[in-house]
C-alpha cells in the first residue's frame, strides 16, 4: 500500500512538472518569436547587415530594442515598436551615452534609493 501511494505521488508530480514545463516553454516561445520578428523587421526596414541582440522594453510603450551593424559596419540600435501606431527609430550606437552616464543622470534627476537593474 505504501509503495502504491509513493508511485501515485510521483506520477502526480511528474504530470504537474510536465504541464508546468509545457506552459513555460510555450510562453518563452512566444517571446522569442516576437523578438525574432522584431529583429527581422529591423534588418529589412533599416537594411541591417547583422543583428547582435534583441531585448524587450516595456515602458510607456512596448518596444523591442535591436542592436546590430549596418552595411557600413557601424554599430546601430533600432527601437521596433510592438504597436503599429508607433514609428521605428534607428540611431548609431556612438550617438548614445554610456551606462555610467545614464546611471549618473538617473541618480541626479530622480534620486532613487536603489537602482535594481542596469543591463
Amino acid at each position: 500500500m505504501k509503495k502504491l501511494i509513493i508511485v501515485a505521488v510521483a506520477a502526480v508530480l511528474l504530470i504537474i512538472g510536465g504541464i508546468s514545463f509545457s506552459i513555460y516553454h510555450s510562453s518563452v516561445k512566444d517571446v522569442q518569436s516576437a523578438e525574432e520578428k522584431a529583429a527581422s523587421q529591423a534588418k529589412k526596414e533599416f537594411n541591417l547587415k547583422s543583428v547582435t541582440s534583441t531585448q524587450p522594453y516595456f515602458g510607456n510603450h512596448a518596444f523591442y530594442v535591436v542592436e546590430g551593424t549596418n552595411r557600413s559596419n557601424q554599430k546601430v540600435i533600432a527601437w521596433m515598436p510592438k504597436s503599429k501606431k508607433q514609428t521605428a527609430v534607428l540611431k548609431k550606437a556612438s550617438s548614445g551615452i554610456t551606462k555610467e552616464k545614464a546611471i549618473s543622470i538617473v541618480k541626479n534627476d530622480k534620486n532613487p534609493q536603489e537602482i535594481k537593474s542596469c543591463a
